[in-house]
C-alpha cells in the first residue's frame, strides 16, 4: 500500500507533529474518505433518540460517485478559528504532503466506504499543536455506520504496530512505533460515537493525539487534536467535537 497524504486516507484524522527532528504529518483514512480512527468503544443512541438524519435509511445501495474532494456545502459548515475552544490557533495547510505510512502495517485504518463528499480544515499554533475536522457524507446511513464500526475496531486490529515516515527522503527508513486504543467519553451527542487515543514514539513519546467520531445519518464529523512532545487534551477535543456537531445539525 502507498502512504497517503494528509486529507486523503480514511479512517484516522491528521496526526501533526513538530518532532525532534522537524515537524511531521500522521495520516490514516477518516471514515468516509480522508481521515482516519479506529473503533474502540463506539456507543450508539437508543434508536428513538437518534439524531436527525441526514439522508434517509431507506435510501437504496448505490455506487457512490468520486467524493469531491472541497464540497462547498460540508465547506460551508466547517468550523473557523473563532469558534474553537481555546486560542492561539490559526487556518494551515502545511499539513498536506508529508507523513506516517499507517496503512503498511495497519490496513484497518483505510476503511471500506469512500464518502459520497467530503470538507476538511485543519489549524495549528505557534508552538505545534493541532486541531483539525473532518466532514464526509456517506451515500448511505448502513455506509456511514459501517465506518462507524470500522473506526471502533482499529484499536484491536492494529493495537501497537511500526511505521514509516512517507514525504520526507531525509528521514527515509525511520521506524516510529504507533499505539491506538479507544478514547474514553467521547461526547454525549449524535447517532453514534467513536473515540480514539493515537500515541508515536521513537524511543520516547514524540506526539499524542486524541480523535473523535460523531454520526448524524448520513453524516460523519471527525475531529483531532494532536501535540508534540506534549499530552493531547482530550477534553478540547471533545468541546469541539459538540461544537461541531451542534453547528452541522443546528441542534
Amino acid at each position: 500500500m502507498t502512504a497517503r497524504t494528509a486529507g486523503s486516507s480514511r479512517l484516522t484524522a491528521v496526526l501533526v507533529a513538530a518532532a525532534t527532528a522537524g515537524s511531521f504529518v500522521l495520516t490514516a483514512g477518516c471514515t468516509a474518505g480522508q481521515d482516519g480512527t479506529p473503533t474502540p468503544t463506539g456507543t450508539q443512541s437508543p434508536a428513538t433518540a437518534e439524531a436527525p438524519s441526514t439522508g434517509p435509511d431507506t435510501e437504496p445501495a448505490t455506487t457512490a460517485p468520486a467524493a469531491e474532494v472541497d464540497d462547498p456545502h460540508l465547506r460551508s459548515l466547517l468550523l473557523s478559528a473563532a469558534e474553537l475552544s481555546g486560542g492561539g490557533y490559526s487556518p494551515t495547510t502545511e499539513l498536506d504532503g508529508t507523513g506516517v505510512d499507517l496503512l503498511a502495517n495497519c490496513p484497518a485504518l483505510d476503511g471500506s466506504s469512500e464518502p459520497a463528499a467530503q470538507a476538511r480544515i485543519a489549524f495549528i499554533t505557534q508552538a505545534g499543536a493541532t486541531l483539525g475536522e473532518s466532514l464526509q457524507r456517506m451515500a448511505t446511513v448502513d455506509d456511514a455506520r459501517a465506518v462507524m464500526a470500522e473506526l471502533a475496531g482499529v484499536p484491536e486490529a492494529c493495537g501497537t504496530f511500526s511505521a514509516e515516515l512517507a514525504g520526507k527522503p531525509e528521514l527515509a527508513g525511520v521506524a516510529m512505533q504507533v499505539t491506538v486504543t479507544a478514547a474514553d467519553d467521547p461526547p454525549p451527542v449524535g447517532d453514534e460515537r467513536v473515540g480514539l487515543r493515537i500515541t508515536v514514539s521513537l524511543g520516547q513519546p514524540l506526539v499524542e493525539q486524541y480523535q473523535y467520531a460523531v454520526r448524524s445519518g448520513d453524516l460523519i464529523i471527525m475531529v483531532f487534536h494532536a501535540v508534540p512532545l506534549g499530552t493531547a487534551d482530550a477534553e478540547l477535543t471533545g468541546t469541539v467535537t459538540e461544537t461541531a456537531y451542534r453547528k452541522v445539525t443546528g441542534g
